[in-house]
């Protein structure tokens, strides 16, 4: 674990933490985690800590990669510790770097930001008036009201439970904020010798950022 001196976030308006970080090699992502009872000393696994919801850069990407302005505001009036936490297994263990940690304060909260984990979806062939489907996961932070997903070809449906499906679909804010929303993608092609493709429009009240 690496960790960031306790810090006051109550002194704040809005605290925000940024870093950069870059991996090489496969293996598991690295976790950002907060705790506001640990006492800076002695074992961290008894204390409580917090997953916070932050994009990592790709696997194997070995670029380096900014994460700006995550809101620590929920957690006003402790003193705080952030950890990053590294794990390995006994068939992949990822090089990682950190560099640049800050923590800056702000008079008005961070933009929305919702994030998929995946940039595409390829289903390949797929006969006709058959279908198939494949799974992505959504999530937001600092969101001021619902996240709607909008597919552009009607070939391409959503779900969030897997059994009703339409082109439009809403995350509710509780459903995804701070938290990650599983969503089925399904191809149901109805023309033969076709080329399919659709782009996923993701809109949210505020100006929204896509990450780095």
């Amino acid at each position: 674990m690496v960790y960031l001196a306790g810090f006051r976030p109550y002194q704040l308006p809005y605290p925000l933490l940024s870093f950069w970080s870059r991996t090489a090699f496969n293996g598991p992502s690295l976790k950002l985690r907060v705790s506001t009872n640990y006492s800076g000393t002695g074992a961290p696994s008894a204390a409580t800590w917090t997953d916070l919801n932050v994009p990592f850069p790709a696997m194997g990407s070995d670029i380096w990669t900014q994460t700006a302005n995550i809101n620590l505001a929920a957690f006003k009036g402790a003193k705080v510790y952030v950890a990053f936490v590294y794990a390995s297994t006994t068939s992949a263990a990822a090089r990682w770097t950190l560099d640049d940690i800050s923590l800056t304060k702000s008079a008005t909260p961070p933009v929305p930001t919702v994030l998929t984990d995946v940039n595409r979806l390829a289903f390949g062939y797929q006969a006709v008036s058959t279908s198939s489907t494949q799974p992505m996961n959504v999530s937001a932070n600092d969101l001021t009201s619902d996240v709607t997903l909008t597919s552009s070809n009607a070939s391409f449906t959503l779900s969030k439970d897997g059994t009703t499906f339409a082109s439009t679909l809403t995350l509710t804010k509780a459903e995804v904020n701070a938290t990650s929303k599983p969503v089925t993608v399904r191809f149901l092609p109805t023309t033969a010798q076709t080329t399919y493709s659709a782009t996923l429009t993701v809109t949210t009240a505020g100006p929204p950022r896509q990450p780095p």
